[in-house]
């Protein structure tokens, strides 16, 4: 049995288009009618190093018409009848990202708590190639902590 190598990417400069980049954004949503089509129509479709963005909100049992909202927005819905839970959704977020072969996934709330227009800048360092995963926090910004929900602290 042979043993894995470490095999290095090269380096590419900054902006470099060699290999055009496809941008998935996931949002899961749980009865987030009011907010999640304002949330998709935001997200930016035209993003330097990006070649193609998809969104697909991820319903995870609401009862309110979110997945309606979505769709009306834009969105490609994927629709659970039964609530899975925050970590299911995030996984089969992952597997669309695997089936569809895109660079880059990205995961944002539906309740309009993370503001699409940073996605540019979120994913700019991923497509830069100086790093291979990027997170955001609102703890950060102490503005946005006393605003949270507990349950979200």
């Amino acid at each position: 049995m042979s043993q894995p190598r470490n095999i290095q990417e090269p380096k590419r400069r900054a902006g470099d288009q060699s290999e055009a980049l496809r941008l998935l954004v996931v949002i899961p949503c749980l009865d987030e009618a009011p907010t999640v089509g304002r949330v998709v129509a935001n997200v930016p479709r035209d993003i330097p190093g990006i070649a193609r963005v998809d969104v697909v909100v991820i319903d995870d049992g609401s009862s309110d018409g979110t997945a309606d909202r979505a769709r009306e927005a834009g969105a490609e819905v994927v629709r659970h009848h039964t609530t899975r839970g925050l970590g299911a959704t995030f996984q089969e977020a992952v597997g669309i990202a695997i089936a569809r072969n895109v660079g880059v996934l990205l995961h944002i709330d539906g309740d309009g708590q993370f503001d699409p227009a940073d996605i540019p800048s979120l994913v700019k360092p991923v497509i830069d190639h100086e790093a291979h995963m990027v997170t955001a926090s609102r703890f950060l910004d102490r503005n946005f902590v006393p605003t949270m929900p507990a349950v979200k602290r």
